[in-house]
C-alpha cells in the first residue's frame, strides 16, 4: 500500500489496540516542515515491518503510553529518526539505511 501526500503526517495512532503497517511505502509527509514524524504513535501497540520511508524526515515517534512496538526490516531514506519515549517493550531491528543510524 502506498501512502502519498503531500500531508502533515501519514498516521496518528492512539488507543488500546494493535495497528500494523506491512510492506507500505510512505511519501511526502510533513509538507509544512514542522518536524512531524510519518507515524505518530501515542498509545497501544504498533507493528511496522518491511516498509519504505522515502523522505529524509522523521519516520516514527513512539509516545510514553505505547505498550509494545516492533519496528523491523524497513528501508529508510537518509538518517533514521525514530523517537522512542515508550515505557513499554520496544524492538527496533534490521532496517536498511544509506547512512549510519541511531535511535533517540
Amino acid at each position: 500500500m502506498r501512502f502519498l501526500g503531500p500531508c502533515n503526517q501519514i498516521a496518528k495512532i492512539s488507543g488500546k489496540g494493535t495497528v500494523g503497517f506491512s510492506d507500505c511505502t510512505f511519501v511526502q509527509w510533513d509538507h509544512k516542515k514542522e518536524g512531524r514524524a510519518a507515524l505518530q504513535v501515542e498509545s497501544g501497540t504498533i507493528l511496522v515491518h518491511g516498509c519504505e520511508f522515502r523522505e529524509n524526515k522523521p519516520q516514527i515517534e513512539l509516545g510514553e503510553a505505547v505498550r509494545r512496538a516492533i519496528i523491523s526490516d524497513n528501508i529508510i531514506t537518509g538518517k533514521p529518526r525514530i523517537t522512542n519515549r515508550s515505557k513499554g517493550t520496544v524492538s527496533i531491528t534490521g532496517s536498511s539505511v544509506n547512512e549510519s543510524w541511531s535511535v533517540n
